[in-house]
């Protein structure tokens, strides 16, 4: 039950259930080999099924038709940002705290001394949720984030799919403004690449 609701501690629940979970599948095998009847065999090799493939119930689920299609989402491609050589543009100005997709998050505080909202941490759940709001939001709420925060700047790579994920669900937000090229008044750009670069953004005081 834990690790169906922690997944990292899957590891530690297979290592536990090895041995009962041996046991019951040789039980499972003689009943099916040497049950009486065609039903108790066929309920045997079931168990067997589940025991050793769990998400088979939920695997046969999703093959069935339902009558809808799964939403469609950008198609993703290898991205051309380097977020460390970008981040250099970061030496030459006040250090201040970055509002940046969560994936690149890491990558900023190695390459430059200032700080970041958050990164893809479960434990900063409350952060995380402010800068995908952030993101996709107005460039009005987005910009109270940015001041509820004390944000300096703001950082994306346009190509990675972080971002376009942000616009696709939310066409009118920020991120779909930014990748399209409308930069809010509240935002100057220091590093406006438009080849797939790191896009710098300084947050006006």
């Amino acid at each position: 039950m834990i690790a169906v609701l922690v997944t990292r501690a899957g590891a530690v629940a297979g290592a536990l259930a090895a041995v009962p979970l041996a046991w019951l599948v040789s039980e499972q095998l003689y009943l099916a080999r040497e049950g009486r009847t065609w039903d108790r065999r066929l309920i045997a090799m079931l168990g067997i099924l589940t025991a050793l493939v769990p998400s088979a119930p939920i695997t046969l689920f999703g093959l069935i038709p339902h009558g809808h299609t799964a939403p469609t989402l950008p198609s993703q491609q290898v991205s051309a940002c380097e977020v460390r050589q970008g981040a250099q543009v970061f030496a030459h100005l006040p250090a201040g705290a970055i509002l940046a997709p969560l994936d690149i998050g890491p990558e900023l505080l190695l390459a430059t001394p200032d700080s970041v909202l958050a990164t893809g941490h479960h434990r900063g759940a409350r952060a995380m949720h402010q800068v995908i709001a952030a993101f996709t939001g107005s460039a009005a709420q987005a910009q109270a984030i940015a001041a509820d925060n004390r944000i300096a700047y703001l950082a994306l790579c346009p190509d990675l799919g972080e971002p376009q994920i942000y616009a696709h669900a939310a066409p009118h937000g920020l991120a779909a403004d930014l990748l399209a090229g409308r930069t809010p008044v509240w935002l100057t750009p220091v590093e406006a690449r438009r080849d797939g670069r790191l896009l710098v953004w300084k947050v006006a005081g």
